[in-house]
């Protein structure tokens, strides 16, 4: 299982190309093969993520709280990059999920790829990389095969909320699904403000309303 490491990260984390992988016999399964934790760590402060995949991890909670596979939340020129989720879920029961933060506000995401995951929110937003996005730039992302959904008010297949001058550069999503029970969707971001995007390409992406109707692409707020 997957512990927390430490409250608060301002450092560097350089995984060197390893993969964190929940195959470990020891290792607490659910009947999906996903082994059972919580995010590395609680919030972080300027800090540096790369050279890392995370593999077969699930980080779920009842509490009301931002949560992710890596951090909760990210602020002050946190920079992620090269960095890869594979057979990951994030599940969140208020606030904000994603795979590398639940919150992210000024931080920057290059060369990061979701596959084969889902991620779902009771409470707020839903993304395959940040659930809430604030002052971000996202650059080279692919998120191919995943599924995010939201109960209550946006999701996204990269972002579920994105504002303050957020930047999309080089996006790519693909085969992946949005059921949206709240209020936006979108291929990209479910609801975004003051954002930008540039080079972004969907493809056989679908996504269904409260009502079970199947929305276009053009119809998608965004």
């Amino acid at each position: 299982d997957c512990p927390e490491l430490c409250s608060t990260f301002t450092g560097t984390l350089d995984g060197n190309g390893y993969t964190i992988y929940a195959g470990d016999a020891n290792a607490h399964h659910d009947d999906r093969g996903l082994a059972h934790g919580k995010y590395l760590f609680t919030y972080s402060e300027g800090a540096t993520f790369k050279n890392l995949t995370f593999k077969d991890f699930r980080a779920d909670t009842d509490e009301h709280s931002n949560w992710s596979i890596l951090t909760s939340q990210a602020k002050n020129g946190c920079v992620f990059e090269n960095i890869t989720f594979d057979n990951v879920s994030v599940y969140a029961k208020k606030d904000n999920a994603g795979a590398i933060a639940g919150w992210a506000g000024n931080s920057h995401f290059t060369n990061i790829k979701v596959i084969n995951s889902d991620f779902t929110v009771d409470g707020n937003q839903v993304g395959a990389v940040v659930g809430d996005a604030s002052g971000c730039t996202f650059t080279n992302i692919e998120v191919n095969s995943c599924e995010s959904t939201a109960d209550d008010d946006s999701a996204g297949g990269v972002v579920g909320k994105a504002s303050n001058n957020c930047t999309f550069t080089d996006i790519q999503i693909k085969n992946s699904f949005i059921k949206l029970n709240g209020k936006w969707a979108g291929g990209v971001t479910g609801f975004a403000q003051d954002s930008h995007f540039t080079n972004c390409i969907i493809d056989d992406m679908s996504c269904v309303c409260a009502d079970g109707s199947l929305v276009s692409p053009t119809e998608w707020h965004a």
